[in-house]
């Protein structure tokens, strides 16, 4: 395995008497950024043709460079360095880095499976991404727009979408989250959002599977439905839970802090409710949900 960048072979004053298998007189190893390690396997003298058509010169290191190989027809030029770089891959490497930036106007980069170009950076960005594990593409206009979606080779789709600071809006396969306002201006953290997003959210929806959830702020309103209940909360003043008790589905509500609650059958062609305990401060659900799911209502379906 050769060394990185700028380290020694460690084969100074070794005489080296064959290489299996043979490299060749003169050995590569490719590096990021156009740059690469070579060793020439050779007795001593001048360079071997394959490397004497490459020129390089810098001044004023590091703001002004420029190397070239005429007979790839690479070239890369630095200057002034950071702000204008340009970079051009030769015919042995096509596929190489390629990078045109003049800051802070544009910027574009190719390389390394990544495809990123700036406009007035960093404000406007879109990008292509390609890895061994994903697949992925974005855009983005600082703070207004973020959208970023990729696939991962087990075909699991994640997506991030948000326009500051109207909304909000997560995927990844059978889950999400979309909120409404979105007044965090950061980029997509969820642990943020877990923490605080009570206080600047007025309308969250979350999904996972079978199961959704809708508050409002401060939980003020909420909806609860996954495969075996259907809950509904306004806080302190009213409450109902639909599920299923064996084979008849059943609907409890509760109001003022559960000093008034009443149970009644939907299915039965009876009209009167029955009253059930009152249970302060309400609504006396039980922690654990019901066995089996509840038939929607009048055409009723999940938020």
């Amino acid at each position: 395995t050769w060394s990185g960048p700028n380290q020694s072979l460690s084969m100074l004053g070794e005489s080296i008497s064959s290489v299996t298998p043979p490299p060749g007189a003169v050995v590569v190893q490719a590096l990021n950024g156009g740059w690469s390690n070579i060793a020439v396997l050779d007795n001593s003298g001048p360079l071997p043709d394959v490397l004497s058509s490459v020129s390089a010169w810098t001044t004023l290191w590091p703001f002004f460079g420029y190397s070239s190989d005429p007979n790839t027809g690479y070239w890369s030029w630095d200057g002034p360095w950071p702000l204008v770089r340009f970079m051009r891959p030769g015919s042995d490497n096509p596929s190489g880095p390629r990078r045109s930036r003049v800051w802070p106007f544009w910027s574009s980069y190719e390389g390394d499976g990544l495809k990123s170009h700036y406009v007035l950076f960093p404000l406007i960005n879109w990008r292509e991404t390609e890895t061994k594990l994903s697949t992925g593409k974005g855009n983005y206009v600082v703070p207004i727009w973020q959208h970023w979606q990729k696939k991962d080779k087990q075909g699991v789709e994640t997506s991030w979408t948000k326009l500051w600071p109207l909304y909000q809006n997560f995927k990844q396969g059978e889950q999400g989250r979309f909120a409404f306002p979105a007044l965090n201006p950061l980029w997509h953290m969820p642990e943020i959002d877990d923490h605080y997003a009570w206080i600047y959210e007025l309308i969250t929806r979350e999904v996972d599977g079978p199961r959704v959830s809708v508050r409002t702020w401060g939980n003020l309103y909420r909806r609860e439905i996954d495969e075996t209940e259907d809950r509904t909360y306004l806080s302190f003043l009213w409450s109902r839970r639909a599920f299923r008790a064996g084979e008849e589905l059943q609907v409890e509500h509760s109001l003022l802090f559960g000093l008034l609650r009443w149970r009644s059958y939907p299915e039965r062609d009876e009209f009167l409710p029955e009253l059930m305990a009152p249970s302060f401060p309400g609504p006396g659900w039980p922690m654990q949900p019901a066995l089996q799911p509840p038939i929607p209502q009048n055409g009723a379906s999940k938020p």
